[in-house]
């Protein structure tokens, strides 16, 4: 039996579902889905899923945009948009 934990991930998949019925969204949008759909889960859970969705060849990366607003970081905010491949 091989050691380690298992490739598969009930978060993960439930990630993959949402993109493959929403399209494409980054993580916060993810985020509110997922709590609205499957219950509470952290932010940092959905970005460690998505991270290694695309290390593991199921989730890629749609697109990248700087979009502007009143951020309270400063006026611009790289957002990272997912898909299901």
């Amino acid at each position: 039996m091989a050691k380690g934990r298992r490739p598969g991930s009930e978060v993960r998949e439930r990630i993959i579902q949402l993109l493959r019925e929403k399209g494409a969204m980054h993580g916060y949008q993810i985020y509110k889905e997922y709590i609205k759909k499957y219950g509470p889960v952290t932010l940092r859970l959905i970005y460690y899923h998505l991270k290694k969705g695309i290390d593991l060849g199921e989730i890629g990366i749609s697109h990248v945009s700087e979009e502007e607003g009143p951020y309270s970081w400063g006026p611009r905010a790289r957002k990272v948009y997912y898909k299901a491949l």
